[in-house]
């Protein structure tokens, strides 16, 4: 997000680009940009004025940057065209091949001269079709930091960006080690009945409830119901917690957001609202308390706890799981592996 924000921003500094959009899938990723580039302009003086507006399309502006749910852009193309932007980002570009969203960007494409820019740290797709889908969407370009080198996930954790990532399976009774397995092989219809059965609640439950105190934890459920479940016997067991569902208001998502960022609240539940793009330097655990099948998705959740020191995160990051997505999925590698596999 910042280092699209901030190649905005050198383009504006050098007059060759004035409008922006930016879109995200999530509220809570458009209001994480909104707050990035009032960062960048008040932390780094010197650049030109600019308009900033939430969750709309104004019909003018000198200098101006939209922010807007990927949900409202695909709405809005003719007010988005009228905008003349000179450039369009998308954030969490792994979904924009979505029918909707690759819809609207096509016609974006074809009624503006907008530069189009999509940002993953996991630039591909599960679906090999749809991983065509998206080379095409974006003309086979993707743009790396030669910086990095070989090794990208190295690189920024030598310099602090970037965790060290210890994955600790959440351990079962000998008796229960069949749901493991069936977990791990079974149907994906059988994810929400494996993720509640008592002895796996239970042990996922103890496990959250024995973290130290000092340490903030995002717990990923099977559904809403789950995440319900789960909290309260979290807090039976006497950790405080809360719970956020796209359902949850807006005025109380913030709050909740904000107190869980403060260490207020030590354990945040929810099932994928927070997967992707959510940075909260200060989560120190994640728990995945469901099977996770989309080696993307299971990538995108392990990043929520790999904040590393040089931006107020801590040195190790650990994973909680209760089923053997390493074995699933293999080695995170980022966008390392997209490079050889999909964009050659």
């Amino acid at each position: 997000t910042r280092t699209g924000l901030w190649f905005f921003r050198s383009l504006v500094e050098r007059s060759r680009a004035r409008r922006l959009v930016w879109v995200a899938p999530a509220v809570e990723l458009v209001e994480q940009a909104v707050h990035a580039v009032t960062e960048l302009w008040t932390r780094f003086p010197g650049a030109p004025r600019l308009s900033v507006v939430v969750g709309g399309i104004p019909q003018s502006g000198e200098r101006c940057a939209a922010f807007v749910t990927a949900q409202l852009a695909a709405r809005r193309t003719t007010e988005i065209a009228a905008f003349k932007p000179d450039l369009l980002v998308f954030d969490e570009a792994h979904q924009a091949v979505a029918r909707t969203y690759g819809r609207f960007l096509s016609e974006l494409e074809r009624q503006t001269e907008a530069s189009i820019v999509g940002l993953s740290a996991t630039p591909g797709r599960t679906d090999a079709i749809e991983g065509e889908d998206l080379l095409q969407m974006f003309q086979n370009n993707l743009i790396v930091s030669a910086e990095l080198g070989a090794t990208p996930v190295d690189s920024l954790r030598e310099r602090g960006v970037l965790s060290a990532l210890e994955i600790n399976q959440i351990p079962l009774a000998r008796q229960w080690e069949a749901l493991r397995v069936a977990s791990t092989k079974g149907p994906a219809s059988s994810v929400d009945d494996l993720a509640v059965h008592p002895a796996r609640f239970r042990a996922t439950a103890e496990r959250i409830a024995s973290l130290p105190s000092d340490r903030r934890c995002l717990v990923f459920c099977a559904s809403v119901a789950h995440c319900c479940a789960l909290s309260a016997a979290v807090r039976v067991l006497g950790k405080e917690s809360a719970v956020l569902t796209h359902l949850t208001p807006a005025t109380r998502r913030e709050s909740i957001l904000g107190r869980f960022a403060a260490g207020e609240i030590p354990v945040l539940f929810n099932k994928t609202l927070l997967a992707t793009g959510y940075d909260c330097p200060g989560v120190t655990d994640v728990v995945l308390a469901t099977p996770i099948r989309s080696a993307i998705l299971w990538e995108q959740m392990l990043g929520r706890a790999s904040r590393g020191p040089a931006v107020g995160g801590t040195e190790v990051g650990y994973v909680w799981e209760l089923d053997d997505h390493r074995n699933m999925h293999h080695r995170v590698m980022s966008y390392v592996r997209y490079r050889g596999e999909l964009w050659g």
